[in-house]
């Protein structure tokens, strides 16, 4: 599980949040877990773009699944899924 910060997406145009928001996202995942190809999930970006594209959330708590060595995907804490032991 991981929060992550989305605060710098107010920094740029008030147009452009909910999109620097998901860029955000993906920059996070990939440093954090060295992968090349970040999925993010339906639920995780509506939940982005819930709000419009001025106003998205500040933080979001997030899953990391590793699908392969290159690839992750993200979704929102609590969505569906296989659990893990």
């Amino acid at each position: 599980m991981h929060v992550i910060p989305l605060r710098d997406a107010w920094k740029g145009s008030r147009l452009r949040r909910a999109r620097t928001a998901i860029r955000i996202v993906r920059e996070y995942v990939s440093r954090h877990t060295g992968a090349r190809k970040v999925v993010i999930s339906g639920r995780l970006a509506e939940a982005i773009w819930a709000r419009g594209i001025q106003n998205p959330p500040r933080k979001v708590r997030v899953e990391l699944v590793r699908e392969d060595e290159d690839t992750v995907t993200v979704r929102l804490e609590g969505e569906g899924g296989e659990e893990e032991e």
